[in-house]
């Protein structure tokens, strides 16, 4: 496990030792599930999908995990001893086998970090995360999956210009990985994550910003099966700069250094009488009249402009693949969803995405995410129709993925 600067100065040692109580989820508000499923390249990103789109929970907060971090060590290692990293230098299971504060080995890369091709970030032994901090102040980094299993070393702060190599074990499915610009224990709330499933040798990897925009990041599987083409490039990430970024937010949505999703905004009472938290109520009538057998439904729900933004009611398409639609069957909640925060009521099953936010209402945070940040989920059913490419899903073979926060600054 390596933590190294890019400018190779060596920063001082760091041993953080966290005991960490049980308790709830950090984020509330979005209630759909992703249809990410039907996106991936692989049936193995359906895995990914599990978590793609709900909103934060125990995945997300070091504090719900339950477990001291020489805990979490030994779960990550039984999930897969033989890809932990420790083949590679002989140490057991689950140790640092690599001082964090070395200088042996130091990258070459300058003040804003490795190239891909730098052999520095090279996996010790497959499989492998690197996280990179190209903020302007430290972050701690927490990756945790759906299983509980925490890679190690847990709550690593980095430093501006720091990266840090996680080894991980072969399969680690729905996982995130966070990045907290506050100290984790008392401000649970202040990070932003990636999310990635690993299994089979296949990297399930996406950005998500269906709850809120916080921190803009840069994904990219590294491997020769894994190689920029025509049809397919490795790297998905939002190349703004954090403050800019920020200080673009829509319509009052800024709550602190998080741009909140319409679905996280209109979660909170105080804002759910607003005209913002009703702009699709006269969409959602339209819908239920034009579509009686399926939108219909909604209607029988009593679902509202709240239920659009966070794909919940009948709006989150559960249980998959039934029929006919009902109150029990949300059958193509997902593709109104779609239509309506996309303002595609008249073409719901369009895939020309210049088409989208033209014609109001609209969900003006979704329209935002896709101007600053194109093609980076903004809503839990932006990945329909699977062809429009709105979701930001990657996949591919790969030993190797590389995360970068604030790649631009």
């Amino acid at each position: 496990m390596i933590r190294r600067r890019f400018d190779d100065v060596r920063a001082p040692a760091l041993v953080l030792s966290w005991l960490v109580a049980a308790c709830a989820g950090d984020d509330a508000g979005s209630g759909g599930t992703s249809a990410a499923a039907s996106a991936t390249a692989s049936a193995t990103a359906s895995a990914t999908a599990s978590t793609d789109t709900s909103t934060d929970a125990s995945t997300s907060d070091p504090s719900t995990s339950g477990s001291s971090a020489s805990a979490t060590a030994t779960a990550t290692t039984s999930s897969s001893a033989s890809t932990t990293g420790a083949e590679s230098t002989g140490a057991s299971a689950g140790s640092t086998t690599i001082d964090p504060t070395s200088t042996s080995g130091t990258t070459t890369g300058g003040a804003t970090g490795p190239d891909p091709d730098d052999p520095a970030l090279e996996c010790g032994s497959p499989y492998c995360f690197n996280v990179i901090n190209r903020c302007a102040f430290p972050l701690w980094i927490h990756a945790e999956n759906n299983d509980k299993v925490v890679l190690e070393p847990d709550l690593t702060l980095l430093q501006p210009a720091e990266w840090q190599q996680y080894p991980v074990p072969a399969e680690w499915p729905a996982g995130r990985i966070n990045a907290y610009y506050a100290d984790p224990m008392s401000s649970p709330e202040s990070h932003d994550k990636v999310e990635v499933t690993l299994t089979q040798g296949i990297m399930n990897y996406n950005i998500t910003y269906v709850d809120y925009v916080s921190l803009p990041s840069e994904m990219r599987a590294v491997g020769p099966e894994c190689q920029p083409s025509d049809d397919f490039d490795p790297a998905i990430g939002c190349y703004v700069p954090r403050d800019e970024l920020l200080s673009s937010c829509p319509d009052d949505l800024l709550a602190g250094e998080r741009c909140l999703s319409a679905n996280l905004h209109c979660a909170d009472g105080a804002n759910k009488d607003t005209p913002y938290c009703h702009a699709l109520d006269a969409e959602i009538d339209a819908c239920v009249a034009d579509h009686p057998d399926t939108c219909g439904v909604a209607g029988l729900l009593g679902d509202r402009t709240p239920q659009v933004y966070g794909c919940a009611g009948y709006f989150d398409s559960q249980p998959p693949n039934c029929m006919p639609a009902s109150v029990d069957c949300h059958q193509e909640g997902n593709k109104w969803c779609a239509a309506l925060n996309r303002g595609m009521l008249g073409d719901p099953d369009s895939a020309e995405t210049r088409q989208y936010y033209t014609k109001a209402p609209y969900n003006t945070y979704a329209k935002w995410v896709h101007e600053v940040c194109p093609g980076i989920y903004a809503f839990a059913y932006d990945d329909y129709p699977a062809n429009a490419n709105q979701s930001g899903f990657r996949a591919c073979k790969a030993p190797r993925l590389d995360v970068v926060f604030c790649p631009v600054g």
